[in-house]
């Protein structure tokens, strides 16, 4: 099991930042996000991170584009469909603008 290198809780990993070679757990993906996005990198680019850092277990080759605001984790969208169903999920971005 691959653990976050950011937030030395010892959360478990769930995506990596390509350009930092991070393992990420899901709170710092966000975290990450809004970092990334606050030092001027721009939406395109930004998109293109949150696109490659992570791909649902469950799922397997979906990308996790969402995030649950009630599980506070990314997901993917058959995720939404499945045991997100009644969650308020939103897109990444939208995610790391709160």
């Amino acid at each position: 099991m691959l653990i976050c290198g950011l937030c030395e809780v010892g959360e478990r990993a769930e995506g990596r930042c390509d350009k930092c070679d991070e393992y990420l757990c899901d709170g710092c993906i966000i975290r990450h996000l809004k970092l990334k996005r606050q030092r001027s990198y721009s939406m395109r680019a930004t998109k293109d991170l949150a696109d490659s850092m992570v791909v649902c277990r469950k799922h397997r080759g979906e990308a996790k584009k969402f995030y649950c605001y009630e599980c506070m984790e990314t997901i993917c969208r058959d995720c939404i469909l499945t045991g997100h169903k009644n969650h308020r999920a939103v897109d990444l971005d939208d995610a790391a603008e709160d």
